[in-house]
C-alpha cells in the first residue's frame, strides 16, 4: 500500500470520525435543548401559578377590607328601611347580580329589590310568594347559610330561586339570628356559573352581618315602639323614658326591656292608669 493510499484511508476514518462525533454533539444539543425547554414550560406553569394564587389572595383581602367596610356601615345604620337598602346596595357590590330581592319574615308578600340599580319596594306575585315559601322550608331543612345554584337549567330542584326568566344562575343568603330565620336575600344572574362555590365562605360571613344588623335595627325599632306607647300611654316626659330605660338596662336576665314592654300589656280600658308601683319605685 503507498502511502498516497494510507493517507487517503486515514483521512477517511478521521472524517467518519468527526462525523460521529458530530452527530452525538447534535444529540447531545438537542437533549439539552429539549430540557431546556421542559425546564422553561415548567418554569413559565410554576410562574402562572404563582400569579393566579397571588390574585386570589389579593382578592380575598379586598373581599376582606370590603365585608369589614360593610359590616360597619350595616351596623351604623339603625334605621329598618334604610338597612334594607344597604344590604341589597352592598351585597350588589360584593358580587356582580342583576337582581336582589330581600324578604323578612314572615311578611312573604312584600319584598325589596334591587334591579338595574334601582331600588323598590315590591308586592310579591301569589306564584313567586309560593316559590318563596318552598325556598324558606328547604331552608329551614337543610340549615344552610347560603344555597348556590352556578347553573338553573342542570338543577331543577332549584326552579324557585329563578325570579327572572332570563336568570341562568342564583343564591340564598339565609338571615339567621338568634337560632331563627329571620329572611332571605336572593340574587339571580344572566351568567351562568356567576355563583361559585368558593363563594360560598364569603356569601355566608356576609349574611351573617346582615342577620345580625338586620336583627339589631329591628330589636331597636321594637324597642322604640314600646318606649312611644308608654309614653303615650302615662303621659311620661322624656326624662322619665330614659329614666325607664336605665333602669331596664340594669335588669338581669333576660332581654333589657322586658319589664318595659310588660308595662304597657294590658288591656286598653287600662291605658290611662298610672305606671305600675314597682317601676315607678325603681325610678325614683
Amino acid at each position: 500500500m503507498t502511502d498516497d493510499s494510507m493517507g487517503s484511508t486515514d483521512a477517511e476514518a478521521l472524517r467518519r470520525e468527526n462525523e460521529a462525533l458530530l452527530r452525538e454533539l447534535e444529540n447531545s444539543y438537542a437533549q439539552l435543548a429539549a430540557v431546556l425547554q421542559v425546564s422553561q414550560d415548567e418554569t413559565r406553569i410554576a410562574y402562572a401559578e404563582l400569579q393566579e394564587k397571588l390574585v386570589v389572595q389579593e382578592k380575598k383581602l379586598v373581599e376582606l377590607a370590603f365585608l369589614g367596610g360593610a359590616l360597619d356601615a350595616l351596623l351604623e345604620e339603625r334605621d329598618t328601611e334604610a338597612l334594607r337598602r344597604t344590604l341589597l346596595d352592598k351585597i350588589c357590590l360584593l358580587v356582580p347580580v342583576d337582581l336582589a330581592v330581600l324578604v323578612i319574615l314572615p311578611d312573604l308578600d312584600h319584598g325589596l329589590q334591587r334591579e338595574r340599580d334601582v331600588v323598590r319596594e315590591t308586592t310579591v306575585t301569589r306564584e313567586r310568594s309560593e316559590a318563596i315559601e318552598s325556598i324558606v322550608r328547604r331552608v329551614e331543612q337543610g340549615g344552610r347559610a347560603v344555597w348556590l345554584v352556578p347553573d338553573l337549567d342542570a338543577d331543577a330542584s332549584a326552579a324557585p330561586l329563578r325570579l327572572r326568566n332570563d336568570a341562568l344562575s342564583a343564591a340564598c343568603l339565609a338571615l339567621r339570628a338568634r337560632g331563627q330565620l329571620i329572611g332571605l336575600l336572593l340574587l339571580n344572574a344572566r351568567l351562568r356559573a356567576n355563583f361559585r362555590d368558593d363563594q360560598e365562605p364569603l356569601l355566608g360571613t356576609y349574611a351573617h352581618h346582615a342577620a345580625a344588623a338586620l336583627d339589631h335595627a329591628i330589636e331597636l325599632r321594637h324597642h322604640r315602639a314600646v318606649l312611644a306607647e308608654l309614653s303615650r300611654r302615662h303621659g311620661w316626659t322624656e326624662q322619665e323614658l330614659a329614666d325607664v330605660v336605665r333602669v331596664a338596662q340594669r335588669s338581669k336576665p333576660g332581654p333589657k326591656l322586658d319589664a318595659v314592654t310588660r308595662a304597657f300589656q294590658r288591656p286598653d280600658d287600662a291605658r290611662d292608669a298610672t305606671p305600675p308601683t314597682s317601676l315607678r319605685t325603681e325610678i325614683r
